[in-house]
């Protein structure tokens, strides 16, 4: 009985083990949220990175399968990412070419901005001075900032991150 019980152990760890190359957000940062709207087919996905001003810098894409049946995102966030501020865009790919370009902005996550830093430090975003620590931080522009919660705050899962169709 002691022998089954082990290999029993050993099966299950092995599967946990395997589950985290085949579910690749097991484990890492992840921004999430839900597509708010009738979004068309085809629509994507990108995490991109904004200047101190808020404006909009086009790179690092990743698809949404339809979102129409999942009404909803998880997404894992770099680790590293290049130092910055980011927010989740979705947008219609209307040339088909697979890259977020100026004109294809159908929503984003408002006044809610991820940011990510090698080290503790103040920054300064759209004429504040915040602080933020090493990885990962959510920033929620219209949120106070308490000792209770914290804004910078740091999460597994930077939540309600809502895309509202534009």
């Amino acid at each position: 009985m002691k022998r089954v019980y082990q290999l029993l152990c050993l099966t299950l760890t092995s599967f946990v083990l395997s589950a985290c190359s085949v579910f690749p957000l097991v484990g890492s940062t992840r921004a999430s949220g839900n597509l708010v709207g009738d979004w068309p087919e085809g629509s994507q996905l990108a995490l991109v990175s904004l200047s101190d001003q808020g404006q909009l810098n086009y790179s690092n894409q990743t698809q949404i399968v339809d979102p129409n049946i999942f009404d909803g995102y998880v997404v894992a966030l770099p680790e590293p990412a290049a130092e910055g501020i980011y927010q989740i865009a979705g947008y219609n790919d209307l040339n088909q070419n697979s890259l977020f370009e100026e004109n294809e902005v159908v929503a984003t996550t408002g006044g809610k901005y991820l940011i990510y830093t090698r080290t503790d430090k103040q920054i300064t975003f759209l004429g504040q001075t915040i602080v933020v620590r090493r990885g990962w931080n959510g920033y929620d522009l219209d949120a106070q900032n308490t000792p209770e919660a914290p804004n910078p705050y740091q999460a597994g899962t930077y939540g309600d991150y809502d895309l509202f169709l534009q």
